[in-house]
């Protein structure tokens, strides 16, 4: 009987996996948090608007792709305005490990470089001759450089800077199109997930 039993121990240990091949996930506090979600802090003005953005990260490539929505009180007193828009962005991400960031190399931190296409809409009112005055709608590309900080835990904070240009269109036809230039500069703070 103890021969049936060394040759069954002896199977069993010719069929099991040499120990240097067997691994294990990584750790959930070494996975890379693939969402963020941030609020433009120049875009803020108390209660009368702000901008969010919310990005989802592909690590493989380096690549953010967010989508941001903006709403705007644009005019006030004797006027109503109000500005809606949206974004679609991509930012790529340096390879070396973020100074003054917790984050580790590869991660959604440090230097990168972006690009995003803008869809605006203006209405404005006047509210003392009670009468619409204009609507515009705006189309417009952008370019920015930034440096995304993670000081703490999941905490971002992601200053920028860049250049744009948009094409205005005068929805009541009383105006022909007109285009904008210009420098842009932008802070963002958010959280991971």
């Amino acid at each position: 009987m103890s021969g049936e039993l060394a040759l069954i121990a002896a199977a069993a240990a010719a069929a099991a996996p040499p120990a240097e091949t067997i691994t294990t996930a990584a750790p959930a506090a070494e996975q890379l948090d693939v969402y963020a979600l941030s609020l433009g802090i120049p875009s803020t003005d108390g209660w009368r608007g702000g901008q969010l953005t919310l990005e989802r990260y592909f690590a493989d490539y380096r690549i953010a792709v967010g989508a941001a929505a903006e709403l705007r009180e644009s005019a006030a007193g004797d006027y109503t305005g109000m500005r809606i828009g949206s974004a679609l962005q991509v930012r790529r991400f340096g390879q070396e490990k973020p100074y003054l960031s917790v984050l580790p190399r590869g991660s959604m931190a440090g230097w990168f470089v972006g690009a995003a296409v803008h869809v605006d809409t203006n209405v404005m009112h006047d509210d003392v001759d009670s009468r619409w005055l204009a609507s515009t709608l705006q189309l417009g590309v952008s370019a920015e450089v930034g440096y995304r900080i993670a000081p703490w835990r999941k905490l971002i904070i992601t200053p920028t800077f860049g250049a744009e240009a948009h094409h205005d269109f005068d929805l009541t036809g009383r105006l022909p199109g007109w285009n904008k230039y210009g420098l842009t500069g932008g802070l963002e703070l958010g959280w991971l997930f």
